[in-house]
């Protein structure tokens, strides 16, 4: 099976956490959390790491609400979507339901051992790798 590089984001008005895959697309790590001056900065915000990765996948986390209808919050990810899709023709990219994933994020950091203060710095990041995973199909 082949395999395609991806990275994932955790999409946030002021920060945005990324993860990713190796170079093959198969293991998925969390990469870092970037802060920026809002959904329209996002794509600029990006485009180093973009270059830097070559990711073909973009994903990017959807906040679905409850009743898994798309609410305000997640029609603005869908608006920074388009925006993606128009500063980075070549990339794919893509949706995925990220209810929860900032609760997974708290607590793979607890059951880590990480405390509270500091977990809240990782979470970010963490929540995309929680994004990608469920990408992959991995949880």
């Amino acid at each position: 099976m082949t395999r395609k590089r991806i990275l994932a984001l955790d999409p946030g008005e002021r920060r945005t956490g990324i993860a990713g895959t190796d170079g093959l697309g198969m293991m998925a790590f969390p990469i870092e959390t970037i802060v920026h001056a809002g959904f329209p900065a996002l794509p600029d915000a990006l485009t180093n790491i973009i270059e830097e990765r070559d990711p073909e996948i973009l994903v990017v986390g959807l906040p679905i609400d409850a009743q898994g209808k798309i609410g305000p919050q997640a029609q603005k990810v869908m608006v920074l979507v388009e925006k993606l899709r128009a500063a980075f023709p070549k990339l794919e990219v893509v949706t995925q339901d990220e209810s929860h994933s900032t609760d997974v994020a708290h607590a793979w950091l607890k059951e880590a051992g990480m405390k509270a203060a500091k977990r809240k710095t990782k979470a970010d990041t963490m929540a995309a790798l929680a994004i990608l995973k469920r990408y992959m199909g991995e949880y």
